[in-house]
């Protein structure tokens, strides 16, 4: 396959993070006026014109939005390369995506109608400067080229500065070993950069409202993190009841928040709650223990690391209704430019919740949901998932109620329950789904039709489990009080601008296609007849990963990896997708999320050892 072939023309959203260094040929980036441009000559209306073009970047991603008028055809495409700066190879990344949408959901609405292209790079090394090459071009009339610099977030790491002891009791002391600090002076002080080495105590709640600096946090260390850092801490915990962080650029690790006795929904709203416009908090290797809402921050927070935690809430994972609705692992609450990863969530109605934009969630183990796996409702463009196992979820792994704008990302992401569905869909617009192992009993509840909204690549559906519906159906669902009230796309029914559905492995058991008014036992001959699919394959579970375990309530321990056998029909059937499958091995990706002969996957806490190491997460694929 020709590795350099855009696979699908991607899309554009909204936002920007003021931290990033961001250049267009010398220029700045926000808010520039395009050069280059004959748009303007060609037909009004047909002819694309370009507007402002917005970035940022994580750790390991940067995301673009560029603002367009006209290509009311939607024929429009932006082709994306990049490379290290001073590098001199390019590499090719999947095209922007293609946006023209003004999400809802309900009475609610997106704060403007997008038009424009809009997309990621993906795997990218942390603290590194990036040159990008965007090149936008519409048969209509139009070609513009714009080079970009930018850099990903750094690597966060522990300060170099003082190191002060601070213990639980109200004995003053000058922060030595012997005679450690109050809280209450501790966090009375002002010293960026300053290291705290918490002793084994009850710290009850607290405010942290003092901020270091982007390159001097002020770090609070629990025993354990304390003593992998090399400071003399005796073995136990220090426990706090809840923590609201005002302040920017403090880490918080190796901390146990329980209360002992649980608070209801309205009091918590988290056991560490963000604040105002708390930037670049570092929350890693913490434990949360039988709360609501565990890590809930405010829309205002920006650019937070949230990383290796345990987070075991206090859900009744049997409880059906309003009641296991709330309560989640993780509540970004409409913020941005965030990383969540590796954590541990189980217990919960949700694992991760509504990221604004520009978010990366990977490496987080999610199972015995009461609700849904990952909920980015409200979102905006560019939110990332990927390399996250999922399991046991009561009701759907992934949710769109509603989607406001793209593209959201899900890529080489494991889900097996057997209680719920895959996709909670009501309102979509641009998605991508590449690489994912994606195991339930009914795959969508009569709205598969909404993948036709987006890249649809390599992914291997499995039904299985007890429930009695078809795993596979699609039926019209813009008709009567949905339609009154907003909860549904409009339908739609056949392959248009936006549909790329290939190339995709299918095990219904016993169940078939149902394709609104018609019913396929194969793969092919929904091929025939939906115009999607034409190289997806009939797959039998058994005969294709290694050691095939069916779902289980709850959640099985250790969770199941469902690993390809090398000899299976899985293996070399997908097609090669720029940047999102590199470093395939054989003639052609493997179908699903694991490459046979690739990196072995991790989920969940990392050994703290290797907290301070963030890799390039596709190395070996």
């Amino acid at each position: 396959m020709d590795m350099d072939r855009p696979i699908a023309s991607s899309k554009l959203c909204i936002a920007a993070t003021l931290h990033l260094c961001v250049t267009i040929l010398g220029a700045t980036l926000l808010g520039a006026t395009l050069f280059g441009a004959t748009a303007a000559q060609a037909r009004t209306g047909e002819s694309v014109q370009v507007d402002t073009l917005r970035s940022y970047a994580t750790l390991h991603s940067i995301g673009f939005e560029w603002d367009i008028h006209g290509d009311a055809d939607h024929d429009a495409t932006c082709t994306v390369r990049y490379r290290p700066s001073g590098s001199e190879a390019w590499q090719s990344a999947l095209d922007l995506m293609r946006v023209d949408y003004h999400g809802y959901y309900g009475d609610t609405r997106a704060d403007r109608a997008y038009n424009m292209l809009a997309g990621s790079l993906f795997f990218l090394s942390p603290g590194t400067l990036y040159e990008v090459e965007l090149t936008l071009d519409d048969p209509d009339g139009g070609s513009v080229q714009r080079r970009v610099q930018l850099s990903t977030q750094p690597e966060p790491s522990l300060p170099g500065g003082s190191v002060l002891y601070v213990h639980s009791d109200p004995t003053p002391g000058d922060g030595t070993r012997d005679q450690p600090l109050t809280l209450g002076s501790a966090l009375a002080r002002e010293d960026a950069g300053v290291t705290y080495c918490l002793l084994p105590g009850e710290y009850g709640q607290i405010v942290v409202d003092q901020s270091g600096l982007p390159a001097a946090p002020i770090a609070w260390l629990g025993p354990a993190a304390a003593r992998d850092a090399g400071y003399d801490v005796a073995t136990g915990d220090a426990v706090f009841e809840r923590i609201e962080v005002s302040a920017s650029d403090v880490w918080f690790e190796g901390l146990v928040f329980h209360k002992g006795q649980a608070w209801p929904d309205s009091v918590t709203r988290g056991a560490l709650r963000g604040q105002a416009d708390a930037a670049r908090v570092i929350v890693r290797g913490n434990r949360f223990l039988d709360y609501s809402y565990s890590i809930w921050l405010d829309p205002g927070n920006r650019a937070w690391v949230i990383s290796d935690n345990t987070i075991v809430g206090r859900k009744d994972i049997e409880q059906e209704g309003s009641a296991a609705f709330s309560g989640e692992g993780i509540e970004l609450q409409h913020s941005s430019d965030h990383t969540v990863a590796y954590n541990s969530i189980s217990q919960v109605a949700d694992g991760v919740s509504y990221a604004q934009r520009n978010v990366d969630i990977f490496g987080n183990d999610i199972f015995d949901t009461s609700d849904d796996g990952l909920e980015p409702d409200y979102g905006y463009a560019n939110i990332r998932m990927w390399g996250n196992r999922i399991a046991n979820v009561q009701y759907h792994a992934f949710s769109f109620q509603g989607m406001y704008c793209g593209p959201w990302y899900f890529i080489r992401n494991q889900v097996t329950t057997a209680r719920g569905a895959l996709f909670k869909f009501r309102t979509a617009s641009r998605l991508v789904f590449v690489n994912n192992t994606l195991v339930a009993p009914t795959f969508g509840r009569d709205i598969m039709h909404h993948l036709l909204h987006g890249l649809v690549r390599n992914n291997l559906f499995i039904a299985d489990g007890t429930q009695e519906r078809e795993p596979w159906r699609a039926r019209r669902k813009y008709v009567g009080d949905a339609k009154e009230h907003g909860y549904y796309t409009p339908d739609l029914t056949t392959p248009d601008w936006r549909t790329e559905w290939d190339y995709s492995g299918y095990d219904l058991n016993t169940g078939r296609f149902h394709w609104f008014d018609e019913s396929f036992e194969r793969v092919e001959d929904l091929a025939l007849a939906a115009g999607i699919e034409t190289h997806g394959r009939q797959i039998e579970r058994e005969a294709t990963f290694v050691d095939y375990k069916s779902p289980t309530n709850p959640a099985r321990q250790p969770r199941p990896v469902l690993s390809l056998r090398p000899d299976g029909a899985a293996v070399d059937a997908g097609e090669p997708v720029p940047n999102l499958t590199n470093g395939f091995i054989g003639s052609a990706p493997d179908l699903g999320a694991f490459e046979v002969g690739g990196a072995k996957p991790h989920f969940g806490p990392r050994q703290p050892a290797q907290r301070h190491v963030w890799l390039r997460i596709e190395e070996g694929h």
